[in-house]
């Protein structure tokens, strides 16, 4: 019986100095795995909408993850430009009804100057780089939307 107490008396005494010197969890630690649905810039991580344009790093918002290149053979984090292929990275497939086949989100499309399903990036047929629609080309100064 007097065990039984001292040990009570022990753990009560535990927990009021540890609440007293803060050795209580934190409920909002921040330790915990990223969530996996959250789309970033694949730089610099900067958290963005699905999609967008970071002009900082040349790269398109996506969530983690590789995709390999079929030009230069290398595989590089989605989102990323490949300037050898000149595309977005991503393994998204699309169909394509008017020229009936499968084609890739992020590549460039000759026909229509623009890369398939991105519709914040423009290219710029000068300088032969991608830049943000809303802004333009910041070599050129041209491609901004008029909205």
């Amino acid at each position: 019986m007097i065990v039984e107490r001292r040990k009570f008396l022990a753990s009560a005494a535990c927990a009021a100095c540890c609440s007293v010197v803060g050795c209580v969890k934190d409920e909002t630690d921040q330790s915990e795995p990223a969530d996996a649905s959250v789309y970033k810039c694949p730089v610099c991580g900067t958290v963005m909408e699905k999609d967008a344009y970071c002009t900082k790093c040349n790269a398109v918002a996506a969530l983690a993850g590789t995709v390999h290149c079929e030009l230069c053979g290398m595989d590089k984090k989605t989102g990323t430009y490949c300037a050898k292929c000149n595309r977005f990275m991503f393994d998204e497939q699309i169909k394509c009804d008017k020229a009936n086949k499968t084609i890739t989100k992020g590549t460039f499309c000759e026909k229509k100057k623009v890369y398939r399903r991105l519709a914040t990036v423009g290219y710029c047929e000068t300088c032969k780089k991608p830049f943000d629609k809303a802004t333009g080309c910041p070599v050129c100064k041209t491609g901004a939307s008029q909205g």
